[in-house]
């Protein structure tokens, strides 16, 4: 294996400071505990985020590959323990992403690889002062509604950070990856609580979405959606919801036609398949 297309860049989305006084804030004393993220299911939930803009642009989905999480999770953790982002590492074996797959037992022809750093706060893009008083220091959010992520936030957010970014967004949209691996490890950044993300791309695959198979009745005014797939995973209906969170409407166990009437009212519907063993939603067709 010789042939190797490499596009690895940095995405970062930083706060912007701003040094006004006091307002009607929310304070870093106000939100509560920070949560304790499940970085397993936050990594998933990259995965799913990444294939929801894939599928929207006509793309197939990526796969799961657990040689890329591996190599995904061990850079996310590096970076996290450098306290910077980096797509190489000075250690024997890891120096690059290609060396991390194949030191976890993958294999590949073209590779490429995302990172990126993310506050624990929803404070990206949000202004805010720095204070201290007979208390310590703490931070003033203004008028901004500030809280911390939860697992399904914070991929989302990864994946909006890397469509905002061109170099970012051609590894997400590369027809030549087949394969993903997502990983997330708390750190810090700018002295605030964060989550470094790195996610990892190969031309390898399992499953054969073309198998999914979608065919569309209209009738007095109603669409109905009769979903099959020939293979070991049940079909879900998903429709994406407020702020990005998803609802299941119809599932169908595997072998089995899933009939879905679609709704007058929303907008964002998806065929999908479930791989209950790694616990992963693949989002496959747009309905």
């Amino acid at each position: 294996m010789n042939r190797t297309t490499i596009v690895i860049i940095i995405a970062l989305l930083g706060a912007v400071l701003s040094w006004c006084g006091p307002g009607f804030a929310n304070t870093t004393r106000d939100i509560g505990e920070q949560t304790k993220l499940d970085m397993k299911q936050t990594a998933r939930w990259v995965i799913f985020y990444t294939n929801i803009e894939r599928v929207d642009r006509g793309l197939e989905p990526l796969v799961y590959n657990p040689q890329l999480e591996k190599a995904a999770f061990w850079q996310a953790e590096y970076c996290s323990r450098k306290g910077y982002l980096t797509h190489s590492a000075n250690e024997t074996g890891m120096k690059n992403p290609g060396d991390r797959i194949r030191k976890f037992g993958g294999e590949w022809w073209t590779y490429g690889e995302n990172i990126t750093i993310q506050f624990a706060l929803n404070m990206s893009r949000k202004s805010y002062s720095r204070y201290s008083d007979e208390k310590g220091e703490y931070v003033d959010f203004g008028n901004h509604t500030v809280f911390w992520l939860n697992e399904r936030q914070m991929g989302n957010t990864m994946v909006t950070s890397w469509m905002n970014s061109s170099g970012h967004r051609a590894n997400i949209m590369n027809s030549a990856f087949r394969s993903i691996g997502a990983g997330v490890h708390p750190g810090t950044y700018s002295g605030h609580s964060s989550y470094y993300g790195c996610q990892v791309f190969a031309d390898n695959t399992k499953w054969d979405f073309t198998k999914l198979l979608v065919q569309t009745t209209t009738a007095i005014g109603k669409t109905t959606h009769t979903i099959t797939f020939n293979g070991p995973l049940p079909v879900h209906v998903i429709e994406m919801i407020e702020n990005n969170d998803i609802r299941v409407l119809k599932t169908a166990s595997a072998g089995t036609a899933c009939l879905f009437e679609k709704p007058s009212t929303g907008k964002w519907f998806y065929a999908c398949l479930y791989d209950k063993e790694i616990d992963t939603l693949y989002p496959v067709k747009a309905l």
